[in-house]
């Protein structure tokens, strides 16, 4: 029996088309520090002292519980600051235990009454005078997106005559679909 010859495979090497490509180094780049000058210069509000927190608000009553850290006076000026809760006030009258007091000491919860809404966790600052005055009201009229224009004034019309109010006219019957023919008798 012949022996088959077998067919060697021809392999064909495939030319790359892509070339390598030799990457440089990159350069340092040195980082310069640009200080921006600012016309406007940022003015620094003088700190306030901390007198406490609110601990809790009766809003029908509009009084707010305080826990006291620095002593304060009837009489001082506190702005009461929050998250959405931001007014000035003159302190008028302190409460401890349902009785009437001059003087707080720091430790002391106490009750003020307030003027507007404060939540709890605002702070309470001790103000000055400058400050009362000083802070527009926080609620403000919305105004119309689209204000209404006056009609012009007319000039001096003639007086109108009085109109005889009329009736309306009265209702038509309606015809009879049967006739006058009557099914029942009761």
């Amino acid at each position: 029996m012949p022996k088959k010859k077998k067919k060697a495979k021809k392999v064909i090497a495939k030319k790359s088309t892509k070339k390598a490509i030799k990457m440089k180094p990159a350069k340092a780049v040195k980082k310069t520090k640009v200080k921006a000058k600012s016309k406007i210069q940022a003015v620094k509000a003088p700190k306030e002292k901390v007198l406490g927190r609110v601990e809790h608000f009766f809003d029908k009553i509009s009084v707010a519980a305080i826990s006291v850290k620095a002593p304060f006076k009837v009489g001082d000026i506190i702005h009461i600051k929050g998250h959405t809760t931001d007014f000035v006030q003159r302190v008028d009258s302190i409460q401890i235990e349902h009785e009437s007091v001059a003087k707080v000491k720091k430790g002391d919860d106490i009750g003020i009454k307030v003027k507007e809404y404060a939540r709890q966790h605002d702070m309470v600052y001790l103000s000055n005078e400058k400050e009362l005055g000083a802070r527009p009201a926080t609620t403000a009229i919305q105004q119309p997106m689209f204000p209404t224009v006056p009609a012009p004034k007319a000039a001096v019309a003639a007086p109108v005559k009085p109109v005889a109010p009329t009736r309306p006219p009265a209702p038509q019957p309606k015809a009879d679909p049967y006739g006058g023919k009557k099914f029942f008798s009761f």
